[in-house]
């Protein structure tokens, strides 16, 4: 929020203008009935320099005092805040501290002003100063930005950060201010979540390894009865039971995959993406397997991209097609299409001409080991929705019995490629508490 009071140096011309007005409105009536007494004239002339000095004075001290009293109102906001508020110049001294930050951070601001702001950044945030300095210089404001802070204790504390750059009467930037808010509830109640859905995880995953695992156990028992007294008959059983066993191991493995893709996925690499070049490489990948039940595959894009991790979105993209090739397997057609969203996003569609999904299983497709073929894994849409949604987009579905599947991606527009900047990456990113 920003205050606007008008402009000091304005008020002030103003008053002088407002003086001097004053002065010529009662000295002309003065001096006409002064001017045949040039001894009095000269006394009337002194007199009423003093008054036009007595009252530019009086205006200047009025103007002074409300100035003054103006200055202590904005200083009273900003010291009640709760959010910790700082001032700092461009190298990052302190130079400003209000009560939110000393009990944010433990520290007086007698004890701070004037010190460099790395005493509130830990080891593994070390290089969050340069960062912010550097984008300060530019002009560049900084919103929501999480990291750790430390405290005056030596606690680690998680924070989201406003930095603007403060700016002189020549559009200089001379500083910067920083709004910090601690967002300690925030991850705990993410932690809770994260437990929960851990839990979820770790009891689906128990109930998806059991059916491999028991049919694992009766091809092994099978084995073992045929090689007792083998002979031809009995070799060839053991073989494909062998093959079959080979099979539900892999997909345990896949699960297993699946699991640690969704509950711990690795740390994005985002990067400026050309989508029309991105959708043309998934089209070829898939293509072959698409040819093999008779199903096409055909594109329709604009020139458009995004800022996101390359081999994620790829991945997301391949399974998408993969379960559209799944659910047409007496050929079909899938559409994709790109194209802008309303506001600043990119919108993907990806239709199938497939069996489609029933309406009481649409709602749960994106759910974790929730599945519509017998042998899926239920996690594969699950991984999608976390992917999009960790990107800042969205996805939906649109579905009918025999008529075919809709899955819609709607992701944040990237700007010139020149233009992305990554942030350096903090312990509160990786998920430090």
């Amino acid at each position: 929020m920003q205050l606007r009071h008008g402009n000091p140096a304005a008020r002030v011309a103003a008053l002088y203008v407002a003086a001097a007005g004053l002065y010529v409105l009662v000295s002309y009536p003065l001096l006409a009935l002064l001017v045949s007494a040039p001894d009095v004239l000269v006394l009337g002339r002194a007199a009423l320099g003093v008054v036009f000095v007595a009252a530019t004075a009086a205006l200047l001290y009025l103007e002074r005092k409300r100035s003054d009293r103006r200055s202590r109102y904005l200083t009273s906001i900003v010291d009640s805040a709760q959010a910790a508020i700082l001032g700092a110049t461009t190298d990052g001294t302190i130079t400003s501290w209000n009560r939110g930050a000393e009990e944010l951070y433990g520290y007086t601001a007698a004890e701070v002003c004037g010190r460099s702001a790395t005493i509130l950044h830990p080891p593994e945030c070390a290089r969050d100063l340069s960062y912010i300095l550097d984008r300060v210089r530019t002009g560049a404001p900084i919103r929501g930005y999480e990291t750790l802070r430390l405290r005056k204790d030596g606690s680690r504390i998680p924070i989201t950060l406003i930095v603007s750059p403060i700016r002189d009467a020549g559009g200089n930037v001379v500083g910067l201010s920083s709004i910090a808010h601690d967002i300690s509830e925030r991850k705990r109640a993410e932690k809770a979540l994260q437990m929960a859905e851990v839990g979820q995880l770790a009891s689906g995953l128990v109930h998806e390894i059991r059916n491999p695992l028991n049919a694992m156990r009766m091809q092994i028992a099978v084995i073992q009865d045929s090689l007792e007294t083998p002979g031809d008959d009995d070799l060839r059983l053991a073989r494909s039971q062998l093959e079959r066993l080979e099979g539900e191991v892999l997909r345990v493995q896949k699960l297993a995959n699946n699991f640690l893709a969704y509950g711990r996925p690795a740390r994005d690499k985002p990067e400026h993406i050309d989508l029309p070049a991105l959708l043309a490489s998934v089209a070829d990948f898939v293509r072959p397997e698409f040819a093999r039940v008779g199903a096409t595959i055909s594109l329709e894009t604009a020139p458009l991209a995004v800022v996101m991790d390359r081999d994620k979105l790829r991945q997301i993209l391949v399974n998408i097609a993969e379960n559209a090739r799944q659910a047409m397997p007496a050929g079909g057609a899938l559409t994709v299409t790109c194209d802008r969203a309303p506001g600043e996003e990119v919108r993907l569609r990806l239709r199938d001409s497939g069996c489609g999904i029933d309406a009481d299983r649409l709602p749960h497709i994106f759910d974790a080991f929730v599945s519509t073929k017998d042998e899926g894994t239920g996690l594969g849409l699950a991984i999608v929705k976390k992917t999009v949604e960790t990107a800042g987009g969205s996805v939906t579905a649109e579905s009918r019995p025999g008529e075919g599947t809709t899955i819609e991606i709607l992701l944040p527009a990237a700007g010139p490629a020149s233009s992305t900047e990554t942030a350096p990456a903090t312990a509160a990113e990786e998920g430090s508490p």
